[in-house]
């Protein structure tokens, strides 16, 4: 569920705001493009957790989960969030640019988001939420994701779109 609210919501904000005409003034601000991009990444994140946040007691009752595991399970949400949204990004930049609209980014960007899903599944077998060392990965994930995802992002917006 996370992953195409994501991916859409992502999509969405990027095929607006980096239309043509905005592309071309955000190349030519004083900022470089990757802490525009960082920071509408940023943006987007909190934008989307704030929902989940919202919907995630919901959805617990709904899946009849236990309320002692909210925390455990957003901290989850949030980690893994972070890392979705930064591969999005990517997928946004080369769906949007105007030499690949026909592109198939799903299965370009598919391998990144496996990872996320085959660690959330393992937490989520685990009975008491408390292993530390498996939300280190999603940390350690989000951080390479942090590296490579802005400079992969402008790169494909500016090579691309222009």
């Amino acid at each position: 569920m996370i992953f195409f609210i994501s991916l859409i919501k992502v999509e969405k904000v990027y095929a607006s705001d980096f239309s043509e005409a905005k592309l071309q003034q955000y190349i030519l601000s004083p900022f470089a493009l990757e802490i525009i991009i960082f920071v509408k990444n940023i943006m987007i994140y909190f934008n989307l957790l704030i929902l989940f946040f919202i919907f995630s007691p919901i959805i617990l009752v709904i899946l009849n989960i236990n309320l002692s595991y909210l925390f455990s399970i957003n901290i989850l949400l949030g980690l893994s969030l972070l890392s979705i949204v930064f591969i999005s990004s990517m997928t946004s930049s080369i769906t949007i640019s105007r030499n690949n609209k026909l592109s198939i980014t799903s299965v370009l960007t598919l391998p990144l988001f496996v990872p996320i899903l085959i660690f959330s599944m393992a937490i989520s077998d685990v009975i008491d939420f408390d292993i530390n060392k498996l939300y280190i990965f999603f940390l350690a994930y989000f951080l390479l994701n942090l590296a490579f995802s802005p400079l992969l992002t402008s790169f494909a917006l500016k090579k691309l779109s222009v």
